[in-house]
């Protein structure tokens, strides 16, 4: 795939990192341990600090040297991929499309200078099914897209997610996703939430769950029969009728399966009105496995260890998963108070407890309705080794090590700071105290995550801390209007400058949404943002609350609730006991570069044996209509598979959707009647996102764009001016299909192979029993291998024993076209593979038609020996978001104009001023418009600005 020298690239240039690099005679760059390395390219300003435990550098061959070559090579063997989708908005109502672009990036520089030049975007419903699918292709690391969000979509809660193939190799805890609401904007239409409450057992989960009905913003459903169904992994368990109370509620008790180890439980409920007047539906996920309250201790380092002073973070969540504020208190298995409790932000919070051996620990907090919840403290451990960061001073970073192992042992203990592969400082200390703190300057952190780790002389990793000392310096977007306010319809023109954290002015690629301030969810305060998820969003697992919070300026308290998070939020791209031993797993999914296609050629009788070199034709032809009518041409290859059957065809490039035609033929080039062929379908991964829905005392979204989204619904489906069309009434045109296998309009003869009442031995005796000419002057020339036609297949040039091959069965017709007929072909050389002999449209031309290929044929039903056929989807195309221009007069300008994204553009690049300018037009609402732009640099520096203006309140 050629990807080396963009590695090269990334990897050679390492600040503060002490390990040995070699060539091999492949020229293929990697780092490797070496007793005797080939070449060393250099010992670059390795930081050793002066902890007051070390008296003497460590020896050449100690042990973070090797921990250091170790980590690289696993950096340079799984290159980290990122995706970050820019949107218009994430609020969405019926018959809206979600425009998106995305940055792909790859670490460690984050350039948009990726190796996959494929990727994928998902958006999935509350059931966990993917409802729409796009692939797109990513140029210079970025790529554009949109889904259309269509009337019977119900409303609720859904993902958007994004990924390569490569990212498929690695936990999908790392894919970009999103929660997308989609609302039923209509305000006379049933509006229904929920709210759970979990109590566990030994046979499974009892549910409480309260659903409250409304028929508008503020009017309860009174006295009116739901309809509910209970489906529990992909089945109906349960299905039963109840209806509202006064308040418009119901509250219902749900009997949930046990949650097994490693077999997880779906469950859904669906509540329906089946009434005429109230027709409703919405799906909610149900909570299995999950309690009211969560709360979970962290110890800091990883391990909790008597005697040893230690440090507790902890952190809450409500049955939704979301951050929910505690205090409490923590005793002993004794009932004795040992500590107090309080979470300082989103359920997050600090303990300080010194555990003592032969005791237990657990917390209790007092929930809302008054009941008393307990949780277990993790067991402490009898001895073993505490690590602790601080951030003392905005200069200074505290390190703190404690252990319980005896002051005689003669282990050590080696000290690693790494982000990304890189090796930033390291340490080393013998056990001759039990305490040991030093303080390093924060300057020797790197920007962005750290992981801090100890380990033991053996290399077995021992504690592990993550931190955020140094913020990465991000871009200066700022954004600005020619006009402090506008009217109803006004153009605006609005101005991009991009400076970096110098003042210098950057050129880079971005993207600008201008939308509806009413659009925002109300709780959707500090809501993810290109920087946030670089930094954050992108490195740790799970979903983060609030992530643009912890990088406000504004916000005194942030830097403290970061360390918070980064304690209690899981992070593991590897395990370093693999990585020690190089136990690296085989690559399952490559980087695609282009469109492919794979799968195995295999024996039908002796399937142990390999298929050898077998030979292939794959066939790919349009299956859309407006593709066929530009009669584009097929797609002939004829590849070899490698000794065990194995295939891999690359470098496809189209749009849209083409039908596959795959068949194996045998070494005499014959079709191999024992073969079985197999092509691998690309399966979205399962996802670790499951929202669950609370019950809140207001709706996500504010009643004004309610209101607002109800105009434009009503707009949209009588006018379609969301899809810029006018909805017409509906008539029927019909018309012949061009079959785009044909270039000319007479032939000599007309072949039809089901006339036949006996099948011939192969295809050549069908032309030969119809007796047909290949000349106009003579009737007697015959297909020879002296004079032979020029062969064609769907159209496609082949050769005599290409068509010897060919199954009877996948023929539908045979055209033959004389010497004057066949003249458009002369001079054509459509495939041209050497060492194969072509035949000669001076001596007339035969096209043979497959069935598969033809327009109107369901080859999908028709099954040939040796073969197989599917269709394969290729890129997406994006649309271009329309933007009325009222400068310019046409009929669509006497619509309503509702939109909720007043603008959208993908392709914002700025100058070597690093300047941008766009305009657009504002619409028929009176409103405050916010501006949000969000891009990267050709330096990898990432950054997003917002300005927000007044529109349709000026008077014209």
């Amino acid at each position: 795939l050629n990807i080396l020298p963009s590695l090269k690239r990334r990897l050679f240039l390492t600040d503060y990192l002490y390990t040995y690099f070699c060539f091999s005679s492949s020229n293929y760059f990697h780092m490797v341990t070496c007793k005797k390395p080939i070449l060393l390219v250099g010992l670059v300003s390795f930081i050793l600090f002066s902890f007051t435990w070390l008296k003497s550098p460590f020896p050449p061959d100690d042990l973070i040297p090797n921990i250091a070559a170790h980590l690289q090579r696993f950096y340079t063997e799984y290159p980290q991929e990122k995706i970050y989708l820019h949107q218009d908005k994430t609020v969405y109502s019926q018959g809206e499309t979600i425009w998106f672009k995305a940055y792909v990036t790859l670490s460690p520089d984050h350039q948009l200078d990726t190796l996959s030049r494929v990727m994928y975007a998902e958006l999935i419903d509350p059931n966990q099914k993917v409802l729409y699918s796009r692939k797109l292709n990513v140029v210079e690391g970025t790529a554009f897209g949109d889904i259309h969000l269509p009337d019977s979509l119900n409303e609720g809660t859904y993902q958007l997610r994004a990924y390569t193939n490569w990212m498929r190799n690695f936990s999908d805890d790392y894919f970009f996703s999103r929660e997308i609401k989609l609302v039923n904007s209509d305000l006379a239409a049933m509006q229904a939430r929920i709210a759970f409450r979990a109590t566990p057992h030994a046979q499974g989960d009892s549910l409480l769950a309260a659903v409250e009905v409304n028929t508008s913003y503020a009017e309860p459903l009174q006295h009116q029969d739901l309809h509910f169904r209970l489906v529990v992994n992909g089945k109906t368990v349960d299905r039963f009728v109840q209806p509202t109370d006064a308040a418009g509620k119901v509250s219902l008790k749900l009997n949930l399966p046990k949650v097994e180890t490693g077999s997880p439980v779906d469950a859904f409920l669906t509540v329906e009105s089946v009434s005429k007047e109230h027709p409703y539906q919405k799906t909610f996920r149900l909570p299995v496995g999950k309690s009211s309250l969560d709360l979970t201790f962290f110890p800091e380092g990883g391990h909790w260890v008597n005697g040893l002073d230690s440090r507790l973070a902890f952190k809450a969540i409500d049955i939704s998963g979301k951050g929910i504020e505690v205090k409490g208190r923590i005793i002993d298995h004794a009932g004795n108070e040992v500590a107090s409790f309080q979470s300082q932000h989103l359920g997050m919070g600090l303990v300080n407890l010194k555990p003592q051996a032969g005791k237990t620990y657990r917390a209790q907090v007092r929930q809302v309705d008054g009941s008393l919840s307990e949780f277990p403290l993790p067991l402490a451990l009898e001895q073993g080794i505490g690590l602790q960061v601080d951030r003392v001073n905005p200069e200074t970073v505290r390190l703190t090590l404690r252990h319980s192992l005896g002051n005689n042992l003669q282990d050590s203990l080696f000290l690693v700071a790494h982000a990304e592969g890189k090796v930033f400082f390291a340490a080393k200390s013998s056990l001759n105290q039990p305490e040991m703190i030093t303080h390093v300057p924060a300057n020797r952190f790197p920007a962005g995550l750290v992981c801090i780790t100890l380990f033991n002389r053996a290399g077995q990793p021992l504690a592990e801390r993550l931190a955020l000392v140094n913020q990465p310096p991000q871009l200066n977007i700022a954004l600005s209007t020619d006009k402090a306010e506008y009217g109803k319809r006004e153009k605006v023109k609005l101005r991009v400058v991009v400076k970096d954290a110098d003042g210098q002015p950057v050129k880079g690629d971005f993207s600008l949404a201008v939308r509806d301030v009413q659009n925002a969810p109300l709780d959707e305060s500090f809501a993810d943002n290109i920087y946030a998820y670089s930094v954050l969003g992108s490195e740790l697992k799970g979903h983060i609350e609030q992530p643009a919070y912890y990088f406000d300026s504004n916000q005194p308290l942030s830097a403290k609730h970061l360390d918070l998070l980064l304690m209690t939020q899981g992070w593991r791209r590897f395990d370093w006991n693999k990585i020690m031993k190089d136990d690296y797993p085989a690559y399952q999914y490559p980087f695609e570069q282009s469109l492919l296609i794979t799968g195995k050629v295999r024996r039908e009788l002796n399937k142990t044996k390999a298929a050898g070199n077998t030979q292939l034709t794959v066939l790919l032809q349009s299956a859309t209509l407006d593709t066929l009518k530009k009669k584009v041409p097929h797609q002939l290859y004829f590849p070899t598979t490698a000794e065990d059957g194995s295939f891999l065809l690359n470098g496809l490039d189209f749009q849209d959707t083409m039908n596959v035609f795959i068949q194996a033929r045998n070494a005499k080039g014959k079709i191999g009647m024992g073969f079985l062929v197999s092509h691998d379908v690309f399966q979205a991964p399962t996802t670790s996102f499951f929202p669950v829905e609370a019950l809140s005392a207001t709706l996500p979204v504010s009643e004004g764009y309610l209101r607002k989204m109800n105009n434009w619904q009503k707009v949209d489906k009588s006018l379609r001016m969301g899809t810029n069309a006018i909805l017409l009434p509906e008539f029927v045109k019909k018309a012949s299909r061009t079959d785009p296998r044909r270039r000319y309009t007479t032939t000599t003869a007309v072949i039809r192979l089901s006339k036949f009442k006996y099948p011939l031995p192969d295809l050549f005796w069908y032309i030969k029993h119809a007796g047909v000419a290949l000349t106009s002057l003579s009737m007697t020339k015959k297909i020879d291998g002296s004079r032979s036609p020029m062969y064609l297949l769907d159209g496609w040039e082949v050769t005599a024993e290409q068509i010897g091959g060919m199954l009877v069965d996948e023929i539908e017709t045979i055209e033959v076209l004389n010497d004057v007929q066949g003249g458009m072909y002369r001079g054509l050389r459509r495939v041209n593979y050497p060492g194969q002999t072509y035949g000669d449209a001076n001596n007339g031309v035969i096209n043979f038609l497959t069935k598969r290929n033809n327009p109107n044929y369901d080859y999908s039903q028709d099954k040939a020996a040796s073969a197989t056929n599917f269709k394969l989807v290729g890129y997406s195309k994006a649309r271009e978001f329309y933007s009325p221009r009222y400068d310019v007069a046409e009929d669509r300008h006497n619509l309503p104009d509702f939109r909720s994204t007043v603008y959208w553009q993908s392709r914002v690049r700025t100058n070597e001023q690093g300047i941008a300018e766009v305009s657009f037009f504002t619409s028929d609402e009176t409103a405050q418009l916010v501006a949000t732009c969000e891009g990267i640099s050709r330096k990898g520096r990432v950054g997003m600005g917002t300005y927000a203006f007044d529109a349709g309140q000026k008077k014209q």
